[in-house]
């Protein structure tokens, strides 16, 4: 029901079956997905929770339970449950080291983030997205612009195919022009030339999606 179109339905079937079978964790499995993808964190949580105490050595469970968990606001719960993920979580060690740092934010822990973000991107799995939060975490102090400046040229390298690195980095280029309207630094034309750049360069790598015509747009 999920896959034609109807996830309402898919939910309803689902929890039916969960009822009653309640020790299928394939089924309840299918169910905190659906609910998670339906923005519903919270029964999400509560079903991935039912499926830990029937198996707790469910990586992608586990996983899902510390996601979900910053998403309700259970911040400490998120960095705890990653802490010990990070060992036994493989090739989604990557991941783990994301969530773990959007937790550590949460919690105001902000040099530990910084330190797991880092750690993640060493990871093959790392995404564009931890480079956009770390690069974010940087910048928030004035003298660690530049450290930010250069990470976000490393994204670019590493996925020089993919139009979200250049969008990653115009956004930032924005940002920082923003920042600078009105200063005396010379940092503002070079900035909005930078946010052009990569804007053209996200159309061409995308070819001209809606998402980076309409970031194109902005710029």
């Amino acid at each position: 029901a999920f896959q034609a179109g109807a996830p309402g339905e898919a939910v309803k079937h689902l929890t039916q079956a969960a009822r009653a079978q309640p020790d299928r964790t394939d089924v309840l499995e299918r169910l905190s997905a659906t609910l998670e993808s339906l923005g519903l964190y919270e029964d999400a949580y509560t079903n991935a929770q039912r499926i830990e105490r029937l198996c707790n050595e469910d990586l992608n469970n586990q996983i899902r339970l510390a996601r979900l968990a910053l998403a309700i606001g259970r911040d400490q719960d998120a960095v705890d449950r990653t802490a010990k993920l990070i060992t036994s979580s493989g090739e989604r060690k990557a991941e783990v080291l994301e969530i773990r740092g959007d937790a550590l934010m949460r919690v105001r822990d902000e040099n530990s983030a910084i330190e797991s973000y880092r750690l993640s991107i060493a990871e093959p799995g790392a995404s564009v997205s931890v480079y956009a939060k770390l690069a974010r975490a940087l910048s928030s102090r004035a003298t660690r612009v530049d450290q930010a400046l250069k990470l976000l040229d490393d994204m670019v390298q590493r996925f020089p195919d993919d139009p979200a690195a250049f969008m990653t980095r115009g956004a930032f280029h924005l940002d920082q022009a923003l920042r600078n309207t009105g200063e005396r630094s010379g940092r503002l034309p070079t900035s909005l030339e930078r946010t052009v750049q990569d804007a053209d360069a996200a159309l061409i790598s995308s070819d001209r999606s809606l998402q980076s015509l309409r970031f194109a747009a902005v710029v």
